[in-house]
């Protein structure tokens, strides 16, 4: 999103604050969103966030149509997008174990880590070959239909999804069980480690996502589309990773494990 700011004529500072639009909601509201995650059924959450970013998306190539985008409406939409990819998130987590028996959540783990490997190898490539080409609109019109077909592919989905009970000893405020799953996930011996590493992972991305577009587009002159290889070679990385280990426990704690830890002890669990 951060390369259709310079159609705007956005300056670096525009671009990092839509950049930072983008993942305050993760640092704001990560440990709420997974305590509301765990008291309801994950399937309309991950259907209904899908439907909506998709509108959303499909908002911003009306605007600029219309001639009525500006930085602040690209930055309110970017904070209402990042709190929908949050909650998604954070849903997602604990609905594969619905979809997979315990023995095989490890596989399936990698292979969703595998799956999003591939995509951020592709997909900043292609995105910002849209954006030389055909401009900033029609690669956002894109992106807004990616998301609805996830939506209604994953509507398809024929699981039991119910509403989950919560256990009796569970706090009854959001806050007390927020600190509950905090202190469980730090008191957890495996689980301490890539939180922590999830923190530093989350803190300097966004400082690079911050300054990296605006000084390759603006100081070096670079276009989106080779802004977008740049990026597909983090992505070759990345991909390189999850398929030569695809059992290891780093594999498996991406920052879509643990999206500003917004999960307690019962959203990393069946």
């Amino acid at each position: 999103m951060a390369l259709a700011v310079t159609p705007l004529d956005g300056s670096a500072t525009d671009v990092g604050l839509v950049s930072s639009a983008r993942w305050l909601p993760y640092l704001v509201f990560g440990l709420v969103a997974g305590v509301l995650a765990d008291r309801l059924r994950r399937r309309p959450v991950l259907v209904s966030t899908d439907l909506a970013r998709a509108v959303l998306l499909g908002l911003i190539p009306l605007l600029a149509a219309l001639d009525r985008l500006t930085i602040p409406t690209l930055m309110a939409f970017m904070i209402a997008f990042g709190l929908l990819s949050l909650m998604n998130d954070a849903a997602h987590q604990s609905f594969l174990p619905r979809l997979v028996p315990r023995t095989l959540l490890t596989p399936a783990n990698a292979r969703l880590e595998q799956s999003a490997s591939v995509a951020q190898a592709s997909g900043p490539v292609v995105a910002g070959g849209l954006i030389s080409w055909l401009g900033a609109p029609i690669a956002v019109l894109v992106d807004a239909a990616s998301y609805l077909v996830s939506g209604l592919l994953t509507a398809t989905i024929r699981v039991a999804d119910p509403k989950p009970e919560r256990d009796p000893g569970t706090p009854s405020s959001i806050a007390r069980e927020a600190k509950a799953g905090l202190s469980w996930v730090y008191g957890h011996r495996m689980l301490k480690p890539p939180a922590l590493g999830t923190h530093g992972w989350f803190y300097f991305s966004s400082i690079l996502a911050t300054v990296y577009v605006p000084f390759v587009l603006l100081t070096l002159s670079l276009s989106a589309f080779a802004v977008g290889v740049t990026f597909r070679l983090a992505g070759i990385g990345r991909c390189w990773a999850a398929v030569s280990r695809p059992g290891s426990l780093v594999g498996s704690a991406s920052p879509r494990r643990f999206p500003g830890l917004g999960c307690s002890r019962r959203g990393v669990s069946p």
